[in-house]
């Protein structure tokens, strides 16, 4: 029940009654006053949370599209692995050849087509090398080298100009020290300290030589040949063969070679060679002419049988050219040209070699082993160029003896031809036993077996009057 207050029909007159809750909920303008069902507590107002935007994913970046490698790509990289592998065989590492040997070239040159040598000065070189010897000037190879050089640099009132640069290793390439030995030992007579002090650039120091003062011509050395046998002793001393060898070296290298004779041919005597050069002790001449020997100086060398003896020499090839009155090596002809490839009529044989070189190799012969292996070359002659051994095989190809891929050698296999003439003689080989046996088939099943030949004798006893003439049937 409900107390509630209810206003008139006019809304002046306001009576309470009493009445149950939902009655006084259900009429108009009435007020609950106690008693009602109590309200409903109103809900907290929840806010709506913050609707963001839709967030719009960024588009998927999909990897580029990789075609498919196409068939030609396909071929061109199994072609690829295939040369590789075929660079990288384990057979042909083993069975290469070693590099061929250049050919030795002629001890000598024949004397008939040579050109003699302008100038031979070999015994003026002697007779200032026993000069040198004579007046003891200097005392160690460095000494006498530098006394040799001086010499054959005179002016014609014995001077001659010098600086420091002059004994440097692009010159003389001898010490300073030398210089000064000739200077102590009264032989030249020049201010050692500014010869040292006159670098390149500077004015040369003029010194002399008291003992030549009247000239070189007692050593058979003119004004007008000066130049030229100074020039020649030049080129043997400072030659590229001889470049950082000790100075006991080269003057040996000069009086080798001025001793010998045309053909490069000489007979040292050791001892006199070791006074001449001034070595420590006359057993040095044998090992300064090994140090030739291994320079390259000479070609061959035989020591004497005993210790003393001459020592045979013969010049190098090179260096014969400065022997006094050689003769100069002739001009080459001309290049020979290279002999022609022979393939014609070759074509199986080159083929067969070319099926069983694949089949032990897994891989096709080079171009210039498959051409060796059939072909000879001329000695003289250069090898063959790339164009004619091209040539060569694509003349095979054209007649189907093989079968080539361009310049990738390691495809080369046997052309159809071959193939077919192979296919051919295999058959051959194989028909005689089949064409006997169904011959021997043939004549088993023609044959007539003896039963078949009784009944055919018979056969004639059943013509009339047979048996008068041919008696009694056989049973």
């Amino acid at each position: 029940m409900a107390l509630v207050l209810l206003p008139d029909a006019e809304g002046r007159v306001w009576v309470i009654a009493e009445t149950c809750a939902h009655c006084a909920e259900a009429m108009h303008q009435a007020k609950v006053l106690s008693g009602g069902r109590p309200l409903p507590e109103p809900t907290p107002a929840v806010p709506a949370p913050a609707v963001s935007p839709p967030t719009i994913p960024p588009p998927a970046v999909s990897p580029p599209a990789v075609p498919p490698p196409t068939r030609q790509t396909v071929i061109a990289e199994a072609k690829a692995a295939e040369g590789e592998l075929a660079r990288n065989c384990q057979i042909c590492a083993a069975e290469a050849l070693p590099a061929p040997q250049p050919k030795a070239s002629p001890e000598r040159p024949d004397p008939a087509t040579a050109r003699p040598a302008p100038t031979a000065y070999g015994g003026i070189a002697v007779e200032t090398l026993r000069y040198l010897g004579l007046v003891q000037a200097g005392h160690s190879p460095e000494a006498r080298l530098l006394a040799l050089l001086i010499t054959l640099r005179l002016r014609r009132n014995g001077t001659f100009a010098m600086r420091s640069c002059d004994l440097s290793p692009l010159r003389f390439g001898l010490p300073p020290w030398a210089l000064e030995e000739l200077i102590n030992c009264g032989w030249a007579d020049a201010p050692f300290a500014e010869v040292c002090a006159a670098g390149p650039g500077d004015r040369s120091i003029q010194c002399r030589v008291p003992e030549l003062a009247g000239g070189l011509e007692h050593l058979g050395i003119s004004p007008a040949k000066r130049s030229h046998v100074n020039a020649w002793a030049m080129h043997v001393i400072c030659h590229p063969l001889l470049a950082n060898r000790p100075a006991g070296v080269r003057l040996g290298a000069f009086y080798v070679t001025a001793h010998c004779d045309a053909s490069g041919y000489a007979a040292i005597p050791p001892r006199h060679m070791a006074k001449l050069c001034r070595y420590t002790s006359r057993d040095l001449a044998l090992p300064v002419l090994e140090a030739l020997l291994s320079a390259r100086w000479l070609n061959r060398l035989v020591p004497g049988p005993q210790a003393g003896d001459p020592i045979k020499i013969t010049l190098a090839r090179d260096t014969r050219r400065f022997a006094p009155g050689a003769t100069r090596h002739p001009a080459p002809a001309g290049p020979c040209p290279p002999s022609p490839i022979a393939v014609q009529g070759r074509g199986y044989e080159i083929a067969a070699w070319v099926d069983a070189y694949v089949a032990r190799h897994r891989h096709g012969p080079p171009t210039r082993e498959l051409l060796a292996a059939h072909c000879e070359r001329a000695p003289e002659a250069p090898p063959w160029t790339e164009g004619m051994m091209m040539a060569a095989l694509q003349r095979l190809a054209e007649d189907g003896w093989l079968r080539i891929d361009g310049c990738r050698w390691y495809r080369t296999r046997p052309g159809p031809t071959y193939l077919r003439r192979l296919a051919r003689e295999q058959a051959t080989e194989q028909s005689p036993p089949f064409e006997a046996k169904h011959s021997n088939v043939l004549r088993s099943q023609h044959r007539p077996s003896a039963d078949t030949e009784t009944q055919a004798l018979r056969g004639l006893w059943a013509i009339p009057g047979a048996a008068a003439v041919l008696g009694p049937c056989p049973r």
